[in-house]
């Protein structure tokens, strides 16, 4: 390779380093905050949660950090990406909130321990979007906790959050808010359900 082949290299390589996007900045949903329990619920005797992976809305399923910008109209903040895959992190984060909630018990998605009287929570968390306009989170939040082999009762409500700041942060705190709520409605029908009669 002569010399004016090498520099016309070099020119190439550093024109193609000059397009490329700068790395986006990774986003992650809050870490849940402490939750003050009654002595009724601190006092549960143990069982065994298993959480199915959370399920959302499929133009979710992607790295990219997206809110709805109208009726029928989808976009993305730029240069931000979702740490992992947003219905992973809801997963995981909503196993943190869980495990705060009921005390003492397994709460788990992997590796569960065999349990016979393990009781199996699924989530469907749709719609779930950023309607930016108007500064809300739109979620509707659809589970069902049964044993294993039989599903339980269907729940579902509908919320609309608000997002206290206009950026993906503030995005990801009313994805947080939504499932602090979750957990908290799942918690409460495990704790005060009535026990069946023989």
């Amino acid at each position: 390779m002569n010399t004016r082949q090498f520099l016309a290299c070099a020119a190439l390589l550093v024109l193609a380093g000059c397009g490329t996007a700068p790395p986006a900045r990774l986003l992650s949903l809050p870490l849940p905050q402490p939750v003050v329990l009654d002595a009724a619920v601190r006092s549960l005797a143990p069982g065994v949660l298993v959480v199915r992976r959370v399920s959302i809305p499929e133009y979710l399923q992607a790295n990219a950090v997206r809110f709805r910008a109208g009726n029928s109209l989808l976009s993305e903040w730029p240069g931000t990406a979702w740490a992992d895959r947003l219905e992973v992190g809801l997963t995981d984060h909503l196993l943190m909130r869980l495990r705060l909630h009921l005390p003492g018990w397994t709460v788990c998605d992997r590796a569960c321990p065999p349990h016979a009287k393990a009781k199996v929570l699924t989530v469907d968390l749709a719609p779930l979007d950023h309607v930016r306009a108007t500064h809300e989170l739109k979620a509707g939040m659809h589970w069902q906790l049964g044993q294993r082999g039989a599903e339980g009762r269907a729940h579902t409500k509908a919320v609309v959050m608000p997002v206290a700041t206009d950026s993906p942060e503030g995005q990801a705190e009313a994805l947080g808010q939504v499932l602090d709520l979750l957990a908290q409605d799942v918690a409460q029908y495990i704790t005060h359900k009535p026990a069946v009669q023989p």
